[in-house]
């Protein structure tokens, strides 16, 4: 079920998913909760139950181009959201700021290092949490080539 941006506004601002009030969970509001309702002989009832959860991501962009990366992959900026399956995604602040490029720890874990079939493109695959990380080897320091005279 898609979520309109109006509809992600007022729930992150209410807590509320419909009418029932979410909880805090980790840094997520979350409404999970069962379908209930009492059955009679020979009788269908239909009960529907919409589930919700909030969560607010920080979203980066590598270089200067209309790509964003997401939790569900690269986006056009100038989009504004996406939706996957059961996921909506918004941004607001389409103008970020600038930052140098730093080494950061994406994930920590036990995996395996193997060659794609892609030429210079290897692949670190951690079966556990079923993550792949693509990579691209490149020399960190140009090789020059000095003559004398």
């Amino acid at each position: 079920m898609e979520t309109t941006e109006v509809e992600c506004d007022i729930m992150k601002h209410s807590r509320r998913c419909n009418e029932s009030p979410m909880m805090k969970s980790e840094n997520k509001w979350i409404f999970n909760q069962e379908a209930e309702d009492v059955g009679y002989w020979l009788r269908t009832t239909t009960v529907v139950t919409v589930n919700c959860m909030l969560e607010e991501v920080v979203l980066s962009r590598i270089d200067e181009g209309d790509m964003i990366n997401t939790p569900r992959g690269k986006a056009n900026v100038s989009h504004g959201s996406l939706s996957h399956n059961h996921l909506t995604l918004f941004w607001i602040d389409t103008h970020g700021k600038l930052t140098d490029i730093a080494i950061r720890q994406l994930e920590k874990g036990v995996g395996f290092w193997y060659e794609s079939s892609t030429n210079g493109t290897w692949i670190l695959q951690d079966d556990s949490k079923q993550l792949d990380f693509h990579a691209r080897l490149t020399q960190r320091f140009q090789t020059v080539k000095c003559e004398k005279k």
